[in-house]
């Protein structure tokens, strides 16, 4: 059960690095819509995040640091929680620049499923 959950959020991870190596504008775009933050330290987090969650894979497929891994999974998912909920709260009409870029419109959706999808991550 703890391999099929690991392989997961590994595939969750994947998704969301190629999303935003693929479409770097894009995603910062939607960093930046939810107000968090200065414009000019947008583009570099696209690319740490990316490199994080390259990283996040790697070690969960591989099997090597897997309590690690769900260690940084289980504050980074938390905290992209809390900026959905936070830009909801606010009134903020931004897609939540989830995966593929898809308009997923920030609320209480985004919140329960982003919430269902980090219950796996838990050391």
């Amino acid at each position: 059960m703890s391999t099929t959950f690991r392989f997961l959020l590994a595939a969750v991870w994947a998704a969301a690095a190629v999303s935003s190596l693929a479409n770097q504008d894009e995603a910062a775009r939607s960093l930046l819509a939810y107000r968090l933050g200065s414009q000019a330290r947008i583009p570099p987090l696209v690319g740490g995040l990316a490199v994080v969650e390259i990283g996040l894979v790697v070690l969960l497929v591989v099997g090597l640091g897997t309590r690690a891994a769900a260690l940084v999974s289980s504050v980074l998912l938390p905290v992209f929680i809390g900026a959905i909920a936070s830009a909801w709260a606010r009134g903020l009409h931004s897609d939540c620049g989830c995966l593929d870029g898809a308009p997923l419109p920030s609320g209480l959706s985004s919140v329960s499923r982003s919430c269902c999808g980090t219950s796996p991550s838990w050391p």
